[in-house]
């Protein structure tokens, strides 16, 4: 599948329906092109690549979008190509979620040129990140000072990836741009939390315990929902 010539990333906008991702690329022009994997996950679709078979190619392209993972080539589809997929699904949530799309997000879209409020809460979010991080390194450099301490940079680099690998199971840096709204906000109260951890002198070991069984707490209550729904 070759991409799309007007597919031409400007914006990533990641927002929330019934609380699984769904992720909107924004061309030169403003028009939105959807992940389409995000979309048949909500839909039902199981294999993407069959969902997409006839879709025609103009409604559909190839996109480079980061992930958690990393840059990923992740299949789009157009406003079209969405209604497509839409009407291939058989799944109670299909008509909920054609109204919510063109009710809300899309008219959205149009008149402002974003998703107003997914990137307002994004920001919020991007901004409670960075100061639980200050928190957490003034914590630290603190703690050390008081035991005679210097606080180099890799002492800041270790703290911060191991809130990584409470979030990831990799202990090595994480592209703060590449996470969706949970992560994000599970992010700055891992931060916060272990600010507490390091406050109370707790070892690495122990607050790696403490960090894991935080982020089981933090996620129990979306699988109970995510089951509820």
């Amino acid at each position: 599948m070759k991409p799309h010539p007007a597919v031409s990333p400007v914006l990533l906008i990641p927002f929330s329906y019934e609380s699984k991702e769904i992720r909107v690329i924004q061309d030169q022009f403003g028009n939105p092109w959807w992940v389409a994997k995000d979309v048949c996950d909500i839909l039902g679709l199981g294999n993407v690549t069959n969902a997409l078979v006839r879709i025609p190619d103009n409604h559909k392209g190839v996109n480079r979008i980061k992930t958690p993972g990393g840059t990923q080539k992740l299949n789009v589809v157009d406003e079209p190509g969405l209604y497509r997929l839409i009407l291939r699904s058989d799944k109670p949530q299909a008509e909920s979620f054609m109204e919510w799309v063109t009710a809300d997000v899309l008219p959205s879209i149009r008149k402002t040129g974003k998703y107003q409020e997914t990137i307002h809460d994004r920001r919020r979010l991007r901004h409670e990140a960075a100061s639980s991080y200050k928190v957490m390194n003034a914590v630290l450099q603190l703690i050390r000072q008081n035991h005679g301490k210097e606080t180099k940079f890799f002492h800041y680099a270790n703290e911060a990836k191991l809130v990584n690998w409470a979030i990831t199971g990799e202990f090595k840096p994480l592209d703060r741009d590449s996470l969706n709204h949970k992560e994000l906000d599970l992010l700055a109260k891992l931060e916060e939390r272990n600010a507490v951890l390091v406050g109370c002198g707790l070892g690495r070991e122990d607050r790696k315990m403490a960090l894991t069984q935080f982020v089981t707490d933090f996620k129990t209550p979306m699988l109970t929902e995510g089951d509820a729904a």
